[in-house]
């Protein structure tokens, strides 16, 4: 399908999606070639949906003979669909807000985040993740040139390093400043 009517970019229709609730094509395949690039060993998914990023993501892991993807999903039959489209990948899909989950759990740093699902989640799934976080992890933010309010939980964080990728709804790939 054809990405839908965007304000970020006048070529929208340059992108696609599976539907006008799933993350464009092309961003999914940028997130999995970070991770193929980037080799970490635990990533955190934010809003699995239907398991799109959450594939590519696990390929990437699988391709790189290491590491393991956690995907949270609020809404029960995507994550039933997340978790069959991931299976036999290095994926654990979470049938849960990423914020009832205990960072303290993995074997790991974190070493990629990407954050997604709700519009209304980005500030507190960057504060929660914030000190799990390995020295060099990258954080993907989606949606992040449409809508205004995850600009502000882009804002509410230190960063180092940050780059606007426009699509039409946008992706934010940063690197977090340590914690004072």
């Amino acid at each position: 399908m054809e990405e839908p009517y965007s304000p970020v970019t006048d070529d929208y229709a340059l992108w696609s999606c599976e539907d006008e609730d799933a993350t464009e094509t092309e961003v999914i395949q940028l997130l999995g070639a970070l991770v193929a690039t980037t080799k970490p060993k635990i990533c955190v998914e934010v809003g699995a949906y239907t398991g799109l990023s959450s594939f590519e993501i696990g390929n990437a892991l699988k391709r790189n003979g290491r590491g393991h993807l956690h995907s949270f999903e609020i809404d029960p039959r995507h994550a039933a669909t997340a978790a069959e489209r991931t299976a036999g990948l290095p994926v654990t899909v979470h049938p849960i807000a990423d914020t009832e989950y205990d960072p303290a759990n993995l074997e790991e740093p974190v070493g990629f985040l990407f954050v997604d699902g709700d519009l209304d989640n980005r500030s507190s799934s960057l504060a929660h993740w914030r000190p799990w976080l390995s020295g060099n992890s990258i954080v993907a933010v989606h949606d992040s040139l449409k809508w205004y309010d995850v600009q502000l939980a882009i804002e509410s964080v230190e960063y180092l390093q940050r780059i606007d990728i426009v699509t039409p709804r946008g992706l934010t790939l940063m690197t977090l400043a340590p914690e004072a």
